[in-house]
């Protein structure tokens, strides 16, 4: 591994009059769960490392509300689906009965996943990051609306730009393993506070290891193959309370004539209750691109929940926002003729001594990939 050297604003004016040099054995930049988990294994692993993270906090994606009325809750209890919200129930083990929705018109339709998964199966392999074969399979690099059509999962389809991306990156987005656990379960945090891992690894880092708000402006590496990514969605979280809606139900968005009812963007994801707040619901919405302003974000929310208000609802309130964060940009893309050329071959040669190391399935492949190649490369 080579020395790290991070420049921090603080330290460090534009004409590079003065500066300040850190040396460590690894440079994390970015610090969301895949930075979080390798720089605590490193650490783990006798090595010094300095973490340049962009926000003022670690955790990436994950962001917490925390209600002062709830902090010292202590017991723990699961729901049953469509039964009342207690309010000792943390939020991530709050059951609900799922109702799917066209959030454009409030038609329900018939979720088709199952169906859609039976296909994914044939390409589990890509849950391991983007080891493929060469030449590229066909189906992966094809439009996903053919895609959809040489396998007979819906007879026609309304416009949608999701069809015209290339077909791994539906399936990267929808992917084999988000159906199955999307169903049976995911873990969580036993107080439903996911941030609490990045606050104990903050503790432990150190923060004398930590750059936080801080940007890496420079580095010794050839980034030509970053440089082909050329499009990227919109991501935004966010919680909102006086909905009105029925507490035991979520709402995913689903459309009616689109294939596999995957949701037509710019539009909401989901809408379902926390389960421990009353009338306190989380939202998840995306567009096709990250150049909406969290504004016009939050209107395009209201208008949304509005509609199932409309339709499910005697009366219509305007929702308060308690949290809203955006994640954009988020899934980067690269074209079809980039993917053919060897474009994932050459991402993935990158890993390995003198070169960047980069994580795409998280802690395990930070465990498995990243980190020994790491140490091969001392």
């Amino acid at each position: 591994m080579q020395p790290a050297v991070s420049l921090r604003w603080s330290y460090f004016d534009i004409d590079g009059e003065w500066s300040k040099t850190l040396e460590r054995d690894v440079c994390v930049a970015g610090e969301g769960a895949g930075g979080t988990h390798a720089a605590v294994s490193l650490i783990d692993l006798n090595k010094t490392v300095v973490v340049i993270e962009r926000n003022d906090y670690l955790g990436g994606h994950t962001n917490t509300y925390f209600n002062v009325s709830l902090l010292n809750m202590s017991s723990v209890k699961v729901n049953e689906a469509g039964q009342p919200p207690k309010k000792a129930v943390p939020a991530l083990l709050y059951n609900t009965v799922p109702y799917y929705l066209d959030f454009r018109n409030d038609e329900a339709v018939t979720d088709a996943f199952q169906r859609f998964a039976k296909v994914l199966s044939t390409y589990s392999y890509l849950l391991d990051g983007y080891g493929l074969p060469d030449p590229v399979p066909e189906d992966l690099n094809t439009p996903f609306g053919v895609f959809l059509e040489k396998y007979n999962l819906t007879a026609e389809w309304a416009a949608c730009s999701t069809y015209l991306l290339s077909t791994i990156y539906v399936i990267k987005y929808y992917n084999l393993d988000d159906l199955i656990y999307g169903a049976q379960g995911y873990l969580a945090e036993a107080n439903g506070n996911n941030s609490r891992i990045y606050t104990k690894a903050r503790e432990y880092v150190g923060s004398d290891n930590l750059l936080l708000e801080s940007t890496v402006i420079a580095a010794n590496q050839d980034f030509a193959v970053f440089s082909q990514y050329s499009k990227a969605n919109g991501y935004w979280t966010g919680l909102v309370r006086s909905v009105g809606l029925n507490q035991t139900v979520s709402y995913y968005n689903r459309a009616t004539n689109s294939p596999s009812n995957i949701p037509a963007l710019p539009g909401l994801y989901s809408l379902g209750p926390v389960g421990i707040i009353d009338d306190v619901w989380y939202i998840k919405f995306g567009p096709e691109n990250p150049s909406m302003t969290d504004a016009q974000v939050q209107l395009y929310v209201e208008s949304e929940i509005k509609t199932i208000q409309q339709a499910n609802s005697p009366s219509l309130t305007k929702p308060e926002w308690l949290i809203f964060e955006s994640h954009s940009p988020f899934f980067l893309q690269v074209s079809p003729e980039v993917i053919q050329n060897h474009f994932f071959a050459d991402l993935t040669a990158l890993q390995g001594a003198l070169h960047p190391q980069y994580s795409t399935l998280l802690w395990r492949f930070n465990q498995d990939v990243v980190i020994p190649k790491m140490l091969r490369s001392d």
